[in-house]
């Protein structure tokens, strides 16, 4: 694997581990808050919907520290 495929995957990789650090620290912030039961229903969506985004991320951040691994790289986006 050449140098800059190699800091082109290191850039994926924090990129991804930013995005979800973001979104734990949003969903840590929006479970504080109390809320009426269409709010909470809302919430419950919304939550579900992140959590969604976020394993998508993590599949797509265990592709690139695998292909980091296996000296493969996976191309330019």
């Amino acid at each position: 694997m050449r140098t800059e495929e190699y800091n082109y995957i290191m850039s994926k990789i924090k990129h991804l581990e930013d995005c979800i650090a973001g979104i734990n620290e949003m969903e840590e912030a929006e479970k504080a808050k109390e809320r009426d039961s269409i709010e909470q229903a809302v919430f419950n969506i919304w939550l579900s919907n992140q959590e969604n985004i976020k394993r998508t991320f993590q599949r797509e951040l265990k592709e690139w520290k695998d292909s980091i691994k296996s000296g493969d790289f996976l191309g330019y986006d």
